[in-house]
């Protein structure tokens, strides 16, 4: 995979801060947003689009994408790769938005603060309606050095509704220490500020058949804090794991059914890949998506959950039992596999290229097609102008999200 050529971007103006342990701050008791009234997510909406920067633009780039959802209001810079993920509220007419934003390439953090004033855009959005131009003030901060910029509305931003932007472990690794742990109930629940709008999550099975979200083969210090439990997952009771693991930021491990059960009720994501790493163990996951999926469908809520198959093992598992007829699947494996399981998707490797020919096959047959894992950006550039995919697995949905918003 080719690696990132970017500029240190931010990294003089903020030298100061500590690489090692990378602290996500707020203002606390300085917040201008306390005692504010908070934004709609209607009215929130009415803030995303393409804006261009001002002299910023040499640090940030020229281009910011905003994104918000029901509890954030989301900023993506295509040039430093960093984003911004904030609170918002109305306070003496005009909107406030506050939060930390994150340099995803060189791990450095800080606090961040715009305003809308009342007749530069607040007006229209506390109306609920679209302003014809908006103008959004900016100060990023780090420790006692800040910079100051203006944003202008250029765009509104293009429907996602037919791309999958799909984040990698539930959100991202944690080597790069984003605010939660991968597979955690946090970083699902973050996945839509991160710029996702699907996830892909792992799951494995307790002795005692409980699937639970955890990746590797083994507990190590790289998942979890202390040296409690050594071995795989597989060899401990679901309440032993509760006890004794906590994640690397001190989340609970999670089970599926809990992280299923969040994505129904408090994200608009609209995919969950289930990356299974258990082998038998269809027959513990299956009822619970079943079950999941009749609570969404309860409230009207849009989610699909599919069950990933990657090997020889769970696809004879899932044919078998004739699980096409009860659950959604992603096959990982080959076209051919793909029909035999039934698979409304495909996992086709991003390193076998755009595979137009394989695409157009299985989209012929209704089958979309997500590459996995795509993080370097110009192959997310040139696999969505040359390629034919629905979307992208990625261990960097911020970038990928800037990517496929601006792109022309």
């Amino acid at each position: 995979m080719r690696v990132f050529l970017i500029l240190p971007i931010l990294i003089i103006l903020f030298s100061c801060q500590n690489m090692t342990e990378l602290e996500y701050p707020d203002y606390g008791s300085a917040s201008q947003l306390i005692g504010s009234t908070p934004l709609t997510p209607q009215s929130k909406s009415l803030l995303n689009g393409i804006y261009t920067l001002d002299e910023i633009k040499n640090e940030l780039g020229e281009l910011c994408v905003i994104k918000s959802n029901k509890e954030k209001v989301s900023m993506f810079f295509g040039k430093s790769k960093n984003f911004f993920i904030m609170e918002s509220g109305i306070i003496d007419n005009k909107i406030i938005l506050e939060g930390y934003w994150r340099d995803l390439i060189n791990q450095v953090t800080g606090i961040s603060r715009f305003t809308i004033d009342y007749n530069e855009g607040a007006k229209e959005i506390i109306e609920g309606t679209q302003p014809d131009s908006m103008i959004i003030r900016g100060i990023i901060e780090a420790g006692r050095n800040k910079k100051v910029f203006v944003m202008k509305f250029r765009d509104k931003l293009k429907s996602d509704s037919s791309f999958y932007i799909i984040a990698h472990r539930g959100g991202g690794r944690n080597s790069d220490k984003l605010p939660a742990s991968e597979n955690s109930l946090e970083i699902i629940e973050l996945a839509e500020s991160l710029g996702a709008n699907a996830i892909e999550i792992d799951v494995r099975i307790t002795k005692d058949n409980v699937p639970v979200l955890f990746h590797d083969d083994f507990i190590s210090s790289r998942l979890v804090n202390g040296d409690f439990l050594t071995g795989p997952i597989e060899n401990y009771n679901f309440s032993h794991l509760r006890k004794l693991c906590k994640l690397k930021n001190g989340e609970t491990l999670p089970s599926l059914d809990e992280a299923l059960d969040l994505v129904i009720n408090k994200t608009g994501l609209r995919l969950v890949w289930l990356d299974i790493k258990s082998s038998n163990s269809l027959q513990y996951i299956v009822p619970i998506i079943e079950a999941n999926k009749s609570k969404a469908n309860a409230i009207n809520r849009n989610v699909d959950i599919a069950v990933g198959i990657p090997d020889e093992a769970i696809e004879n598992e899932f044919i078998s039992n004739s699980y096409f007829n009860n659950v959604s699947s992603l096959c990982e494996v080959s076209i051919a596999d793909v029909r035999k399981t039934k698979s409304e998707y495909w996992g086709a490797s991003w390193t076998l290229g755009t595979q137009l020919d394989e695409v157009r096959q299985m989209h012929a047959g209704g089958v979309k097609v997500f590459a996995w894992t795509v993080d370097d950006v110009q192959f997310m550039r040139e696999y969505m102008k040359e390629g034919e995919f629905d979307g992208f697995v990625t261990n960097y949905p911020s970038i990928l999200a800037f990517e496929f918003y601006t792109k022309q």
